[in-house]
């Protein structure tokens, strides 16, 4: 009895949390830690692994014992908790039959409600030839209080039967989340449970890691601008999203922009030959014999299992969950197709159907050999029949410290040419790794998170600082009456950080959205803080024309333009101004700027103009400048922006 237990304590599964997760652009690597006491040899087994979980990248290492054997241990359909599934099943649809009949009860009532609504007391009608009846004021009231209290009281029980159907409804979600996520255990032959043979006499602590799909993340950023200390606060942090099947509880995060899976391989230099052509030499092709396939023979159907049943009920959706459980028996014994060398298939009888394991990749023919094998493929009928799972093969491993063997997989044939190339798939601009700007980064969460499956988007903080910042207001008055705050500052940071979305606020106020970019250490960086709507700029505009020329006449038109702004705060502010004369396309038409006070940068190719200045409290600042427009005589004038 006591050699019984033991081995059933050796197979039960280790407890091993998720400790760690390193999150990718599009996958994540999860790391499960399991610490345990190793006596002599000893077999230890891990949960199962979700059905995302990619096989050839799961490791296992060990520190305080041997790591002699890994084997990785396909669960099947069969494993489903049954005795779970029917207990859920009859929740389902006990609450199906208590909702439905709370509707009913909520429907009769409302309209009981309705008629009682509908009733007015009136005065009985005039009879011909007869005295009008004397009606009782006290019979009068009592017949309106009790139609009032009997409607109440059909309002009342209308808001409990409501306030029931909500909680009922609530309960029927959970318990279909609950069975769908029931229905995703041990899904069919893709789930895996590694098993590992340990050799030490001692505590030990196991690690094992793998790659799971569909999770992803995404920068974004907290811009906070402190007018009081002239200093801004940078707030990075990782939107997680992950649907791998498991909960990540409590487990340290790090988000990195890293391809996990890149194959570099060294370009190959060929013979380069101009002119000439390279001897040719006569090979033989070899001749293949065609094998006529027998006529493959269809499986009789069979009822589906008692687990396939129960499986479907729990991925039902809520109103299908009513319906009976399953009466079917197991099915009878199925025949297999099992592909043999060449063509020929044949069948072989199975006493219990097994889960298959998935096929290594095709072998690449040769290019000889491409044409013939072509040539050979089987009917498309015979191509759909599936092939017999290969039997598993352990193979056993050296005792070192943290090795780690899974178990092969036999091949079917030999390839002749090289394995086909990968190539990274394109880079999305507003992923993480577009938003990197092709930097590897990587981040820790500053403490440890829980990540659900399904669950959502979980905001994970990443990284922050608070830098001093040069603070001045950009002005476009002739585009726009708003002034610009920007912080300018050089990225004090010694690490790239990426780009993303930013939230803006001054102090405790918001100020909108922008998007950041990747700021090296030490780059320029101009970040947007919004809008400082206390200070607004005027512009006037003042024309005069004139006619100038003896023999060929011309209209000469002058524009003088003038920027007011007053400084409304109570310290000093930096401001840049930025305005601009018009450029003509035509030889004809000649634009030149006369004058601006004070002097501005110009650029003559754009026509812009741009000041610095430092305005300080309640200064009135004016700035001016003139432009002359020439034409012929009698030209109308219109105008396009062009980008450059």
């Amino acid at each position: 009895m006591l050699p019984c237990l033991t081995a059933f304590i050796l197979s039960a599964p280790l407890d091993a949390p998720v400790t760690h997760v390193t999150v990718f652009a599009d996958r994540a690597r999860v790391t499960r830690t399991a610490k345990l006491s190793v006596e002599g040899e000893q077999t230890v087994t891990f949960p199962a692994l979700p059905s995302g979980a990619e096989e050839p990248s799961i490791r296992l290492e060990a520190v305080g014992a041997d790591v002699l054997r890994v084997d990785l241990e396909r669960v099947a359909t069969s494993e489903l908790p049954v005795d779970d599934a029917k207990a859920l099943v009859a929740q389902l649809q006990a609450t199906t039959v208590e909702l439905a009949r709370v509707r009913r009860d909520l429907a009769t009532t409302r309209q009981h409600a309705q008629r009682l609504s509908d009733l007015t007391p009136q005065a009985p009608p005039d009879l011909a030839g007869r005295p009008a009846p004397k009606l009782t004021p006290a019979a009068w009231q009592q017949a309106t209080t009790a139609l009032a209290d009997t409607l109440a009281a059909a309002q009342s029980k209308a808001r409990s039967l409501e306030q029931e159907e909500r909680e009922l409804l609530t309960t029927q979600q959970k318990l279909h989340a609950d069975a769908q996520k029931l229905g995703a255990l041990s899904r069919g032959p893709t789930a895996v449970r590694p098993q590992a043979t340990l050799k030490g006499s001692g505590p030990a602590t196991v690690t094992l890691s793998y790659v799971v799909q569909r999770a992803q993340w995404l920068p974004t950023w907290d811009v906070q601008f402190l007018p009081a200390t002239n200093t801004v606060q940078l707030g990075l942090a990782a939107l997680v999203t992950q649907r791998s099947g498991e909960d990540w509880t409590q487990a340290g995060l790090v988000v990195s922009t890293a391809f996990p899976l890149q194959a570099a391989k060294a370009p190959k230099l060929l013979a380069w030959k101009i002119g000439t052509t390279d001897r040719f030499i006569p090979t033989p092709s070899p001749h293949l014999e065609r094998v006529t396939p027998l006529p493959p023979t269809r499986a009789p159907a069979s009822a589906p299992s008692d687990v396939q049943l129960w499986r479907q009920l729990l991925a039902a959706p809520l109103s299908a969950v009513s319906h009976a459980g399953p009466t079917h028996s197991p099915p009878p014994p199925s025949a297999e197709v099992r592909a043999d060398d060449g063509d020929v298939l044949v069948e072989e009888e199975r006493l219990a159907p097994e889960p298959p394991a998935p096929p290594p990749p095709p072998p690449v023919p040769s290019p000889v050999l491409a044409k013939e094998l072509s040539r050979r493929r089987p009917r498309p009928e015979a191509e759909e029949r599936p092939s017999a799972a290969p039997a598993p093969v352990a193979l056993a491993t050296q005792s070192t410290p943290g090795s780690v063997e899974r178990r092969a997989q036999p091949t079917q044939g030999v390839g002749f040419g090289p394995p086909p190339s990968w190539t990274p798939p394109p880079v999305v601009p507003n992923s993480a790794i577009g938003l990197a700007g092709g930097y590897e980064l990587s981040f820790s969460s500053l403490q440890k998170e829980t990540v659900a499956s399904g669950s959502g988007t979980r905001r994970v903080a990443l990284w922050s600082a608070q830098w001093p910042v040069k603070v001045e207001r950009q002005l476009f008055p002739a585009l726009s009456p708003n002034a610009y705050l920007t912080a300018q500052l050089k990225n004090p940071s010694p690490q790239v950080l990426p780009g993303g979305a930013a939230t803006l606020s001054v102090g405790n106020d918001p100020a909108g959205a922008a998007q950041l970019t990747v700021m090296a250490p030490g780059e320029a960086v101009t970040l947007p803080l919004g809008i400082d709507r206390a200070l607004k700029p005027v512009r006037n505009v003042a024309v005069v024309s004139a006619v100038e020329g003896l023999l060929t006449k011309e209209d000469v038109s002058t524009y003088t333009v003038t920027l007011e702004l007053v400084n409304p705060h109570p310290a000093s502010i930096d401001v840049r101004l930025k305005d601009q004369w018009p450029l003509s396309t035509q030889k004809e038409v000649v634009t030149a700027l006369v004058s601006s006070k004070p002097l501005a940068t110009q650029d003559q190719k754009a026509g812009h103009l741009e000041w610095l200045a430092t305005l300080k409290p309640q200064e009135k600042a004016v700035f001016t400048f003139s432009y002359t427009v020439r034409r012929p005589k009698g030209w109308k004038l219109s105008q396009s922006e062009v980008q450059r």
